[in-house]
């Protein structure tokens, strides 16, 4: 009888063992990535933020783009929401931990519309990215 019994004890214990074993295995890493992707940070000092523009008028785009590595470069757009269209665009590939943007655009919509720049700061050659915006509006020439 006691070797009866000290074979099933044994047997619930190798089998409670093997359950905890493939417990631990279900166990996630509460961090799955440790390297998350950086960011930078954008800074849009121009145009300031609902600013109006009359037909034919310059838009001054002026933006501070860091970070604590080098950056990729950076694409601007300026696109119509009233129509969705993309009315300007531009890119830079450069390698800065600092990128001082200075572009124009010139306001030649025929209809009151609300426009966005968006600035977005590439961050590596993987497709990786940070964007901001501006919004503001436009009366047409």
């Amino acid at each position: 009888m006691k070797k009866i019994t000290f074979i099933l004890l044994a047997m619930v214990v190798g089998i409670t063992s093997c359950k905890k074993d493939k417990e631990n295995d279900d166990i996630t890493n509460p961090n799955p990535n440790p390297n998350p992707t950086p960011t930078a940070t954008i800074a849009i000092s121009e145009p300031e933020d609902m600013q109006m523009f009359d037909g034919g008028e310059t838009v001054h785009i002026h933006a501070h783009i860091s970070a604590p590595f080098d950056l990729h470069g950076y694409e601007l757009f300026i696109i119509n929401e009233s129509s969705g269209d993309t009315v300007w665009t531009i890119d830079e590939h450069t390698h800065s931990m600092e990128i001082h943007i200075e572009e124009t655009w010139v306001n030649d919509v025929t209809m009151h519309s609300d426009m966005v720049l968006q600035v977005k700061a590439i961050i590596d050659h993987d497709g990786n990215f940070t964007i901001a915006e501006r919004h503001f509006h436009c009366h047409p020439m």
